[in-house]
């Protein structure tokens, strides 16, 4: 597995972050858990409407936050990768993937993680939500790696 580091970020190869997806994407067609952090360290001194909880109910008013995110992680492609983390919080685990999608022109952050048993049993796999908010900034040309250019 070839890694670039840019400091705490690393670029993941566009086959790599493809392999993801695709485990995402069995592991939720499988029913398996998801978990969102509702409120994390960081987001205490962060305006109330850039909180996961809070930009999960505007975007999605009327439907159950858990089923809303199933349908919308499926949604994610390589083009809206941005980058990859060690996770400090528990370093055993699988890096922490950081994502960007627009919502009606409004930026979202999703940064999660995807843990599967060693079986490949993807009915038992945990999707952690860590990040599904509006971004504290507009994104900008060149954080996505492998943005289909214009």
């Amino acid at each position: 597995m070839k890694m670039i580091k840019n400091g705490d970020r690393q670029t993941e190869s566009y086959n790599e972050v493809e392999i993801f997806l695709n485990e995402l994407k069995v592991a939720l067609d499988n029913k398996c858990y998801i978990s969102v952090i509702e409120q994390k360290t960081s987001e205490i001194s962060r305006a109330i409407e850039q909180t996961n909880t809070a930009t999960i109910a505007v975007l999605f008013p009327d439907e159950e936050p858990h089923k809303a995110l199933r349908r919308e992680l499926k949604k994610l492609r390589v083009k809206h990768y941005m980058y990859s983390m060690i996770d400090d919080f528990y370093l055993l685990g699988n890096k922490l993937k950081v994502f960007g999608m627009s919502y009606s022109g409004n930026d979202v952050y999703i940064k999660l993680k995807l843990e599967i048993e060693t079986d490949k049993s993807y009915e038992n796999a945990i999707v952690l939500v860590l990040s599904f908010h509006y971004s504290t900034r507009q994104f900008g040309s060149g954080e996505f790696p492998y943005e289909v250019k214009k």
